[in-house]
């Protein structure tokens, strides 16, 4: 990305995680309702029951999902709800030398993540808020470039074998 005043181009790391949306499109495409929305809100993926169809991968709009090449079923983020089940935070907020992850009730408004929602209300961002997903996760200090997803042209990749035989194309966004 390049900086606005001096033309210099910059990294910077975004991390895609799936947003745990109020209101998931993956979860109503799913035509065996492996996907679902627990109780608590997180997302879910019922392994045993997806088919691997990837409509969910389809439905949604933050790139979260993807087919697990060893089960061939959906998978995504799940907040390590096994985790937090057993008490614990999960591998990325727990890893995350910053602190700069998070993770909380956001009904109770003791919480640290309430008290901080409360604080830095107006500097708070989600991506793709016009999607209207409701979107879980939260950004703070992010560039309001990374809000809206950048357009990007369909490309076609010819997929060679080790042998340099064509086994078909892959076809990327």
């Amino acid at each position: 990305m390049a900086h606005q005043e001096s033309g210099e181009v910059a990294t910077f790391m975004l991390p895609r995680l799936c947003n745990h949306c109020e209101n998931p499109p993956c979860v109503p495409v799913c035509p065996v309702e492996a996907t679902f929305q627990r109780q608590d809100g997180i997302v879910v993926v019922d392994s045993d029951r997806c088919v691997g169809c990837a409509y969910c991968v389809n439905a949604c709009p933050y790139d979260a999902r993807f087919i697990n090449e060893r089960t061939q079923t959906a998978d995504k983020c799940t907040f390590c709800a096994h985790r937090l089940e057993a008490g614990l935070l999960p591998a990325c907020v727990e890893s995350c030398v910053g602190g700069a992850r998070i993770i909380g009730d956001m009904r109770d408004p003791e919480s640290q993540i309430s008290r901080m929602i409360a604080e830095h209300r107006d500097a708070l961002m989600v991506l793709q808020p016009e999607k209207n997903t409701l979107p879980q996760v939260f950004y703070l200090g992010m560039d309001e470039r990374f809000v809206t997803r950048p357009d990007a042209e369909p490309v076609a990749l010819e997929v060679l074998d080790p042998h340099g035989q064509e086994m078909g194309y892959e076809f990327r966004h």
